[in-house]
């Protein structure tokens, strides 16, 4: 979440929009295979949120939804969750990054994926 608010920040006025979004728990053939979530054992994680879970289908619905809605390209950088935007952090839970963490986040991603992002990397294309 912290890196779409970056880039969305990086790519303003560029005309390109990144977004994050939460499908809410979805059983799908991927999470079947996460050690403890697709547990169907009795007390297992599906056996006690079964009734609260998600298809794939309904995991998706909100980013195919994205791929159209006109609010997306109004509110770049916003995390999304059924169809709503939804807050990012929660101060006294301590999930809130620093810029001091986000810089460090943002120059770690660098170091990994070997790119460094310039300016003129994400200024518009002139007509």
């Amino acid at each position: 979440v912290a890196l779409s608010e970056m880039w969305a920040a990086k790519l303003a006025g560029t005309g390109v929009c990144v977004h994050a979004m939460h499908p809410g728990y979805s059983v799908t053939p991927g999470t079947e295979k996460l050690p403890g979530l697709g547990d169907r054992s009795d007390g297992g994680f599906v056996k006690q949120h079964g009734s609260k879970l998600r298809t794939a289908e309904q995991g998706a619905d909100t980013i195919v939804w994205m791929c159209s809605a006109p609010v997306i390209r109004e509110t770049a950088g916003s995390f999304w969750f059924d169809r709503k935007q939804v807050r990012t952090s929660m101060r006294l839970a301590g999930t809130e990054l620093s810029s001091k963490d986000k810089e460090a986040l943002w120059a770690q991603c660098e170091q990994l994926t070997g790119y460094t992002c310039h300016d003129s990397d994400t200024q518009p294309a002139a007509n």
